[in-house]
């Protein structure tokens, strides 16, 4: 049986710290992880759909290859979900199970661990970003089996 995870939150939720300890046997794929790569530097944005192909190219490979993997993203927009499932989920081996974890870190926490890490988004960003999450939070249409409400806070 394989599973993919998508995570759904603000930057500085605790997506990266809450994948990395609950999902140690997954394969793990960010945006994060290929802009390091690429430019040496996780911050550089690049071209962002240069990126995420990347990383769809790379989750597709472990999806044909049946293996759990997690995509740590802030997947605020609905469309940027859909797609992704779109992408991931209508080839020749798709997972068994496609949940999305919906991180609730209140909107001020995001912004005080954002500001206590390297490499901070800019206030005014994640504002945006929290206003369009509101506005498009996840649901049972988007192809999700199961889409779990998850508070990193309670779990520092």
């Amino acid at each position: 049986m394989s599973e993919l995870v998508i995570s759904c939150g603000l930057p500085g939720s605790g997506k990266t710290t809450y994948l990395k300890e609950y999902f140690p046997h997954h394969r793990y794929f960010s945006a994060d992880d290929v802009r390091q790569e690429l430019f040496g530097d996780a911050s550089v944005q690049g071209n962002p759909a240069e990126i995420w192909e990347i990383v769809h190219g790379r989750a597709l490979a472990a999806i044909n290859e049946r293996a759990d993997l997690v995509i740590d993203g802030t997947f605020v927009r609905r469309r940027d979900r859909q797609m992704l499932l779109a992408m991931l989920t209508s080839g020749e081996h798709t997972p068994n199970r496609v949940r999305c974890l919906l991180f609730s870190t209140p909107l001020e926490q995001c912004l005080a661990w954002n500001a206590s890490r390297e490499r901070v988004v800019p206030e005014q960003v994640i504002r945006r970003m929290a206003e369009q999450l509101k506005k498009e939070p996840p649901g049972g249409t988007e192809g999700f089996n199961l889409i779990e409400l998850v508070d990193p806070g309670s779990h520092r």
